[in-house]
């Protein structure tokens, strides 16, 4: 996902890719190793959130350094993208159902025979689920993948909050362009 590769591309779609993966070199340790909280996220423990006071917090660390985020995010839904991914992920899975192409008991594939456009579009909710990420590390090609998806499987989108991230420049976008 983070280099903009492995899903069901269908060919009359463009994907495109988020700045992450241009600018994370390094792979998972550029964020996943991030400077640690205590024992609980970040470092060798690879993990993304941490409880403090009661509460789960997004490690950040990794996002926030020079030629990222530059300190601007705070949690994990930064321009409300993961909040757009999910939408279409949503919206992806009850079309699924809907299809009789996942069984909703189980969230596995209903045995059958499908078009390219059926086995495409399960292969993408399959993909992007099992990314774990939530859109995260490559937003625009986890979004293009489940908006091919949907309007292959001919199901109309429900606009999400904040409209298309694709129609929206977000603030790393604007600073990477800036520094062009």
């Amino acid at each position: 996902m983070l280099s903009g590769t492995g899903g069901h591309e269908f060919a009359a779609y463009e994907y495109e890719n988020s700045p992450h993966a241009q600018v994370v070199t390094n792979g998972c340790p550029s964020c996943h190793m991030a400077t640690p909280f205590a024992t609980q996220a970040g470092g060798h423990n690879m993990g993304m959130t941490y409880e403090s006071h009661g509460s789960e917090v997004d490690l950040v660390t990794g996002c926030n350094v020079q030629d990222c985020h530059w300190g601007a995010v705070t949690d994990f839904d930064f321009d409300g993208a993961r909040a757009e991914v999910n939408a279409l992920f949503d919206q992806l899975h009850t079309a699924l159902i809907n299809g009789g192409i996942l069984d909703p008991s189980t969230d596995l594939a209903v045995p059958g025979k499908y078009s390219e456009a059926q086995a495409g579009a399960l292969y993408n909710y399959l993909y992007v689920e099992g990314d774990r990420s939530e859109g995260i590390h490559n937003t625009q090609y986890a979004k293009g993948l489940l908006e091919s998806s949907l309007s292959e499987l001919g199901v109309p989108m429900i606009p999400t909050a904040g409209g298309p991230l694709a129609q929206k420049m977000t603030s790393l976008e604007r600073v990477l362009r800036a520094s062009r």
